[in-house]
């Protein structure tokens, strides 16, 4: 449940970035916007090839808390304005991909691990339910143009 909650809240920040981060961009003449944003995607494979290592070295939920807190930094990052030095978006972009395996991705990889035999089926679920609760904190996280 815990994980289900932070999911939501977590997504209400990730609505300012999938809805406005290209636009920001472009608005601060950052050239070629959208190739800067597919370094979240590398970054997000490169992280997920990482995760087993992760795992095993620090654990699962020093890496969920790791995830909230660097997307906190990521969110300083995008809201003030330190957000207007284009190597700092760059590094917020990056920060995006290894929030979202470390956060999303471990956290499936936990509840999975923790259901046991008799509640596994209720917990894929509830991961499969997942998009559901991150739009339900996007739709939290939009304000009106």
């Amino acid at each position: 449940m815990v994980f289900f909650v932070a999911s939501i809240l977590i997504c209400i920040p990730l609505a300012f970035y999938y809805q406005n981060a290209n636009q920001f961009l472009t608005e601060i003449h950052v050239a070629n916007a959208t190739g800067k944003q597919t370094i979240g995607q590398m970054s997000e494979v490169l992280f997920m090839l990482l995760i087993p290592l992760f795992l095993n070295t620090f654990g699962m939920k020093r890496r969920c808390s790791w995830a909230c807190w660097a997307w906190s930094v990521v969110s300083a990052v995008r809201f003030w304005q330190c957000a207007r030095l284009a190597f700092m978006l760059i590094l917020g972009i990056a920060l995006h991909g290894a929030c979202y395996d470390f956060f999303f991705v471990s956290g499936q990889i936990y509840t999975d691990s923790k259901a046991g035999a008799r509640h596994k089926a209720a917990a894929q679920g509830l991961i499969t339910w997942r998009p559901t609760v991150s739009h339900a904190g996007r739709v939290l996280g939009c304000r009106p143009h």
